[in-house]
């Protein structure tokens, strides 16, 4: 039995473990007034010029095993530095650890495994809270891998003989794993289509795929792309309307984007101190806006009202306040910021249980 630390799965262990290295993380920022960081439990992200942003580290290594007797591994951080070749970056790293002793506690930091993609010095992206962050070859590449992960457990699954545990785990299981790929990448990036990789829509196709095969014994593929398109409907569309509920990822995945990154921008608004997030960028005009998630929402609200007949603003109602337009109402973009609750002028989108 351990001596220190908490029990393994206890909720309130991890309540317990954020309030403690809170603390040292909020006692360290203050002496580095220029970085950014965010940090849950002991997943953490730092951003700063790159020696400004190795003392941050170094300094918030030696208050976690001073004040907390926690150990950072090195080994498995990544230092991101973009715009470099690997040897310029290493060059980089290895010259500011070596010139100040204050970052000589950080020299695993330039360990070479021999596979670069798991070293800490990293030039084509990072992940951060599971979200790839970088190029666009390094975000492409990590949908496709994600992609085909669960393409392959979708085929796995055809050994069940029960069709309806079958259907449970492909429903429940597979088709809501990328979920959360899907709320925080763009719907352009999640579908890989200018890469010519796997994307969301792979994923959509394969499911159909195995449930058409195991009600039609695989005579579905003798079937017409008219006949395809309509069983795939049924086989998508709610309960309620007669369907499976199969939700797709590709369209969800609209929503999913615009109605997280809406309400990341409201709760930005929200921040006394929202400049040190947003340098440079007016969060009430979208305008200003150049932070790419940001640049994927303005594109999307567009998006969504030219091709999909959202409105902006209030839909008008009848005296008797029933809507007489059935279009889907979006809040104004230079109103997000300033919206602090569910009940202001316009409502974020949501999913719509119709056809």
């Amino acid at each position: 039995m351990g001596t220190k630390g908490g029990q393994q799965g206890d909720p309130l262990e991890m309540i317990s473990f954020c309030l403690a290295v809170h603390a040292v993380w909020c006692r360290v920022m203050a002496r580095h007034r220029s970085a950014r960081a965010v940090a849950f439990a002991d997943d953490s992200f730092l951003h700063d010029d790159l020696l400004k942003a190795l003392l941050a580290c170094a300094d918030i290594k030696t208050a976690m095993k001073e004040d907390l007797d926690l150990d950072l591994q090195l080994r498995k951080c990544k230092v991101y530095i973009k715009g470099h070749t690997i040897q310029q970056a290493r060059r980089k790293v290895r010259d500011c650890i070596e010139s100040n002793e204050a970052l000589h506690c950080l020299r695993d930091l330039l360990h070479e495994s021999g596979n670069p993609a798991d070293d800490p010095i990293q030039v084509d992206g990072i992940k951060c809270v599971g979200i790839p962050v970088g190029t666009d070859q390094f975000m492409s590449t990590f949908v496709h891998n994600k992609v085909l992960a669960v393409a392959q457990d979708v085929d796995k699954l055809a050994i069940m003989s029960d069709s309806l545990v079958h259907y449970h785990l492909l429903k429940f299981c597979q088709n809501s794993r990328l979920g959360y790929l899907n709320r925080n990448l763009p719907p352009h990036v999640m579908r890989n289509e200018i890469s010519n990789k796997l994307g969301i829509q792979h994923i959509d196709i394969k499911i159909a795929d195995a449930l058409f095969d195991r009600g039609t014994q695989n005579r579905f593929r003798n079937w017409t792309s008219d006949e395809r398109q309509w069983y795939t409907y049924i086989l998508q569309i709610p309960h309620h309307l007669g369907g499976l509920g199969i939700t797709p990822g590709k369209p969800a995945g609209i929503a999913a984007f615009y109605s997280a990154t809406a309400r990341f921008v409201q709760w930005l608004g929200s921040l006394p101190n929202k400049e040190m997030w947003v340098r440079n960028q007016d969060m009430h005009d979208p305008s200003s806006w150049t932070a790419p998630d940001f640049c994927s929402l303005r594109h999307l609200h567009a998006t969504l009202i030219r091709e999909y007949h959202c409105v902006e603003g209030p839909l008008p109602s009848h005296a008797n306040g029933q809507q007489v337009d059935n279009r889907l109402p979006l809040p104004p973009l230079n109103s997000l910021a300033r919206m602090q609750d569910r009940q202001s002028s316009a409502s974020m989108p949501e999913h719509r249980r119709n056809a």
